[in-house]
């Protein structure tokens, strides 16, 4: 990977997982575009305690998160029980950066609105594929030579079961996040003449 850079932001994409499946930590870089994956670290769901992937998660947050810079967001999914043990799990700081995706949401913190907070409840798995889609195709995100990812890009298909997709939902995941943090941090502006 690519070590934290001063000034950065990034986005992180978590597909959690326990059993066969991988256990996908996904990090990208949104300073500028092209964007860059500068992480992805995979494993086996079994092949590590859940305290052995908080462990990894807890380390690769602190590796790149710089609190009074507010540099990282993070989008977990949240489809099955699992990711929900996971989720409450996490230490504070991290959920205080962590938004979630799937049938699960947790209870909205006072200070924040419905409307901010929850916007990850409304997205559909086709809105995460569309934009990893888009940046691809746009040459917006750039990757790195990964076997693994390149092979399960390769035979994607938005009818997925069966078939090794966690890299490629964690990638959407940041490339989801990575458009809706960008859209926001820095409005355009346009002179119109009447």
């Amino acid at each position: 990977g690519i070590r934290y850079e001063d000034s950065h932001r990034y986005v992180l994409g978590i597909d959690t997982a326990i059993g066969r499946d991988e256990m996908v930590y996904t990090i990208v870089d949104i300073t500028s575009k092209p964007w860059r994956q500068v992480w992805m670290e995979a494993h086996k769901g079994n092949s590590r305690s859940p305290q052995m992937h908080l462990n990894a998660l807890c380390n690769l947050v602190d590796a790149y998160f710089v609190p009074e810079d507010h540099n990282m967001s993070i989008l977990l999914e949240t489809w099955n029980g699992e990711s929900v043990r996971f989720y409450h799990d996490l230490p504070p700081y991290i959920k205080e950066i962590t938004k979630c995706y799937g049938a699960w949401q947790p209870q909205i913190p006072k200070n924040l609105s419905y409307k901010v907070y929850n916007k990850t409840k409304l997205i559909k798995k086709a809105d995460l594929l569309v934009e990893l889609k888009k940046a691809l195709s746009q040459k917006e995100l750039k990757l790195p030579n990964d076997i693994e990812l390149l092979k399960q890009l390769q035979i994607y298909r938005e009818e997925d079961k069966g078939l090794p997709t966690d890299r490629v939902i964690a990638l959407a995941l940041c490339a989801w996040l990575a458009q809706d943090e960008t859209s926001t941090l820095a409005p355009a502006w346009t002179s119109v003449e009447w």
